[in-house]
């Protein structure tokens, strides 16, 4: 099981496909693993043309699970995908990532730009939520996940009955949810919006018109030079995910139009 280290935390990552392909990094989402990307689909649609790099975020998968809160910060998880590039002697990749691993995006976006031919973003928005007002995200999710995994599987499948699979259920289970928390209890203000004119890379972003975050991402288009703006009509947070067969024709056109540039 290929690890790399950043600064004492290990972080896990799996090749996929074509070894001479061009590389691609998939981050996955909250409480989720890299294993995402194989059960719905993505890895086969995609493992022909690129090098797939797979990766556990830090207190997911099997990764390291770190429980004090400031070492889930941003910085630090741009950290450790330029480590996993660093590993395997890559100067640049194509990202790609969903939700949280779609919060990295903009991370990347900030911190780590050069790295990247790239970027794919679903289901996130640049804009932070000020410290001093509440974040609903978090005021939900916090007390779930304090009555343990299970709770959280019950409530993600009871909405979305397509994550009803004993892979999926494997997935959420084996979850520390002192390390999930340790991320919700961190709270960071990372100011984007001056770095959305910045983005000189092809950026894809998409999100589903019945997602919570669709106006704010739909807001922030106008502002990034060379973007592609996809709404996914009927489709809300999970769905935009799963919902493979229609999120994969729009990540593929993506792709192959900027591989001709």
């Amino acid at each position: 099981m290929p690890f790399t280290d950043n600064k004492n935390i290990r972080i896990h990552y799996e090749i996929e496909g074509n070894s001479d392909g061009p590389p691609m990094v998939l981050c996955h989402g909250f409480a989720e693993s890299l294993k995402e990307w194989h059960i719905f689909g993505y890895v086969d649609a995609l493992k022909d043309d690129y090098r797939l790099i797979l990766m556990d975020g830090r207190g997911h998968g099997s990764s390291d699970k770190p429980l004090d809160p400031e070492a889930h910060k941003m910085i630090h998880r741009v950290a450790d995908v330029v480590s996993v590039l660093d590993r395997l002697n890559i100067n640049k990749a194509h990202f790609m990532g969903y939700s949280l691993g779609g919060n990295l995006g903009w991370g990347i976006a900030k911190f780590s730009p050069e790295r990247f031919h790239s970027l794919i973003i679903g289901g996130s928005h640049p804009y932070e939520i000020p410290l001093e007002e509440t974040d609903p995200f978090r005021e939900f999710a916090i007390p779930l996940i304090r009555q343990g995994m299970r709770a959280v599987y019950d409530f993600i499948v009871e909405g979305h009955p397509a994550y009803e699979t004993p892979e999926w259920k494997a997935i959420i289970m084996a979850n520390d949810p002192k390390a999930l928390l340790a991320y919700l209890l961190m709270r960071e203000y990372v100011d984007y919006i001056d770095v959305l004119p910045t983005i000189t890379q092809p950026l894809l972003l998409y999100v589903g018109e019945s997602d919570s975050d669709y106006s704010q991402a739909k807001k922030c288009v106008e502002y990034i030079p060379n973007v592609t703006f996809v709404s996914l009509p009927n489709l809300d947070h999970e769905e935009a995910f799963y919902r493979s067969e229609i999120v994969l024709p729009h990540i593929i056109k993506f792709l192959s139009e900027i591989s001709r540039t």
